[in-house]
């Protein structure tokens, strides 16, 4: 009797088995059909032009289930709607979000989210959805083709200038109708015009010339010193309690009293470390804050914006024609250069050189790492060099690849055609001036400086 009780329990329990089995099969079923309804219904909705409600199908099957192909006619919809309400570009825009995370490496769907972004102005994102597909291994030609584009797009200030120095302290000094004004490397101008300005020190320490007298005044407006005569000629960086002036042809070094403390050179830079590099009757030689000679004497020195014999801890000099040579900071010889002129330091190392009536570029060490082929050059800043040919300024990357196109105009500035740190520079144009003159107008990179 139990025996039987037992084997009744287990075709009971068997039974129970299969009802439950049989019906999550027909669960299973229903869902699929449920699904492949969705699909059905969106294709129709699209025929009969309810982009909507086909948009709505297709993102709720993709919701659980993963499909390129219906991506796609997500993506076909979308752009249907899209014609026809452009308020939809957002939860485009997220869509399509989500579909290049789930297909990373379809150039497709990258360039279609890339192409939104673009067009809703969100050129950062835009770069970054490029930049992202290329390390994720899309490296095809368009894709590199259109993160270049992005990343160098640009824009002109409308504002021209006759001349500019710096930057220094995150400030340019420009010429502006006939009086000086400052405006940051970000492009924010000043309101105060003055007959004549220095390049600010990192406390924000300059002088100023106004129609009654010149004064050395701290960055905090207190004046240091007032001037005995008006400085109108040019006047270096303030440094270690010392600044060049020029007077009637000559450079003498002041003190923070503005009284003269020394000095008759043909030119003079700022203090660094304790000394500075000065010129006279042709010869470039480094002094001390007591105007004495130290070390040797040289045919060139190049100096820095600022007017320092050192930047970024090099310093680079000429003993005899046709050679450079580049030094640490501790004035130890790092490499000779083969040239007939070269450029400024820069924060990239990569240094413009000529030779043979061509520039190229050569590293801190020396060796050359673009041939000699431009008219003219500057040293690379912030991943960028300014280049000249046939008659017109351009930009290149570290691949020697033209970036900006050859536009821009020659200019005897020597302030122009380097990058600062939030991606813009000066440039030479001729498009705000009715005589054709050479203006110098404020370039900036939309989207910045990029490091990667």
């Amino acid at each position: 009797m139990k025996r039987i009780v037992f084997i009744i329990s287990i075709v009971i329990l068997l039974g129970i088995g299969w009802v439950f089995t049989i019906s999550d099969f027909l669960n299973e079923k229903s869902k699929e059909n449920y699904q492949e309804q969705l699909i059905i219904d969106a294709d129709n909705y699209v025929k009969e032009g309810l982009y909507q409600r086909a948009i709505n199908n297709y993102k709720e099957y993709l919701n659980n289930n993963q499909s390129e192909e219906i991506c796609k006619k997500l993506i076909n919809a979308y752009d249907k709607r899209l014609a026809e309400d452009d308020r939809i570009t957002s939860d485009y825009i997220s869509s399509m979000e989500s579909i290049t995370a789930a297909y990373e490496k379809n150039e497709a769907f990258v360039d279609k989210l890339a192409d939104l972004y673009h067009k809703s102005k969100k050129y950062e994102k835009e770069y970054q959805c490029l930049s992202k597909a290329m390390k994720n291994g899309i490296d095809s030609a368009d894709i590199k083709k259109r993160t270049n584009e992005v990343r160098y797009m640009n824009k002109i200030s409308p504002l021209a200038y006759n001349d500019v120095k710096g930057p220094s302290n995150g400030e340019y000094v420009v010429t502006y109708n006939e009086y000086m004004i400052t405006f940051s490397e970000a492009g924010k101008s000043s309101r105060s015009l003055y007959e004549y300005m220095s390049l600010a020190n990192n406390n924000g320490d300059r002088i100023y010339t106004t129609d009654k007298d010149s004064r050395l005044i701290s960055g905090k407006g207190v004046v240091l010193g007032i001037f005995d005569f008006k400085i109108l000629e040019d006047a270096g960086v303030y440094s270690q309690g010392l600044v060049p002036v020029k007077n009637n042809g000559k450079y003498s070094y002041y003190d923070e009293f503005a009284k003269k403390a020394f000095g008759d050179f043909d030119y003079a830079g700022c203090f660094y470390n304790g000394k500075a590099a000065v010129k006279n009757n042709g010869v470039w030689y480094l002094i001390n804050t007591k105007g004495e000679k130290v070390g040797d004497e040289y045919k060139d020195i190049v100096l820095s914006e600022t007017g320092s014999y050192m930047s970024n801890d090099v310093m680079i000099a000429s003993t005899k024609e046709g050679t450079y040579t580049i030094y640490n900071n501790k004035l130890e010889e790092k490499a000779n250069v083969t040239c007939s002129e070269i450029g400024k330091t820069s924060n990239n190392g990569l240094i413009a050189f000529k030779n043979n009536n061509k520039w190229g570029f050569v590293n801190e060490e020396g060796k050359i790492v673009i041939e000699p082929q431009y008219d003219n050059a500057k040293s690379f800043s912030y991943g960028l060099a300014a280049v000249y040919s046939k008659g017109k300024w351009g930009f290149i990357d570290k691949n020697n690849e033209v970036v900006i196109d050859y536009k821009f105009k020659d200019t005897d500035s020597d302030a122009a055609y380097y990058f600062n740190s939030n991606g813009s520079c000066c440039v030479g144009t001729d498009d705000n001036n009715e005589n054709e003159d050479v203006k110098l107008q404020l370039l900036s990179l939309i989207i910045g400086i990029k490091n990667d």
